[in-house]
């Protein structure tokens, strides 16, 4: 049987898969602190996890990125989505100051798991993967969910699919 986790899924639920956030109000399947889960080595097949990741800060995602690595099988497969720091700094710079833009970068303004604690660019994200024991195999479609919103006609997430290779 296939095991796959939807981490920080917020009302984001995907069949099929085990979904997980710290919020109770989203009626998760396992309401936990994504840092906080535990799972036997090399026993999930796949783990998407779409704009939660910045909600951590640099030491908390470095350690959950090695868990993910000891959690999944041999060429198991991580989904990864976060705010694209690079296309949100240049939409910025260009004129566009919209409030939506700003709340990509830093969260909702509220205090809490909704705040952003970092931010990736392609090449910062693809240097943490690698380190971490991550081959980067592309980018994926944008989903129904954060990782498919668009502003202006572009997706304001970047979207990496990478698999376990050490």
């Amino acid at each position: 049987m296939s095991l796959k986790l939807n981490l920080g899924c917020g009302p984001n639920k995907r069949e099929g898969y085990v979904n997980i956030d710290s919020r109770p109000e989203v009626n998760p399947d396992i309401c936990e602190y994504l840092w906080d889960l535990e799972y036997e080595p090399e026993s999930i097949d796949e783990i998407y996890i779409s704009n939660a990741f910045e909600h951590l800060n640099p030491s908390t995602a470095w350690r959950l990125l090695l868990r993910f690595h000891k959690w999944l099988k041999r060429e198991g497969k991580l989904f990864i989505a976060v705010p694209n720091l690079t296309l949100l700094g240049k939409l910025i710079s260009e004129g566009n100051e919209d409030e939506i833009l700003f709340k990509w970068i830093f969260g909702s303004g509220y205090e809490g798991v909704t705040s952003h604690k970092w931010g990736y660019t392609e090449n910062t994200l693809r240097k943490e993967l690698n380190s971490a024991g991550f081959k980067i195999i592309g980018h994926f479609s944008p989903r129904d969910d954060d990782s498919g919103f668009q502003y202006k006609g572009q997706y304001l997430s970047l979207n990496l699919e990478c698999e376990k290779w050490i």
